[in-house]
């Protein structure tokens, strides 16, 4: 867990996008549908930000880490929104 303990800063980067976006997605649509497209645009912005980051620094080298880690924190998100909307529903 050292990868994470290094990279905690773009996990919660990942938490707080995972938060907002699936509290909006649960607002407008239901649950599952939510979990769907906050794993995907966390998918998407975790990708797009370590492209950016290789394309405009070629020495860098991607690193899977770094986006592993957007992702961790924003499921933890996701799981965290859907059990409170799922207690809120019943």
């Amino acid at each position: 867990m050292k990868w994470l303990k290094e990279r905690s800063s773009l996990a919660l980067t990942g938490a707080i996008f995972g938060i907002i976006i699936c509290t909006l997605c649960v607002i407008f649509t239901e649950v599952i549908p939510a979990i769907v497209i906050t794993t995907l645009s966390i998918t998407m912005v975790g990708i797009m930000q370590e492209v950016q980051v290789y394309f405009s620094n070629k020495v860098y080298e991607f690193d899977w880490l770094n986006i592993y880690a957007i992702l961790l924190g924003g499921l933890i998100a996701v799981l965290i929104v859907s059990c409170f909307a799922l207690l809120a529903i019943n």
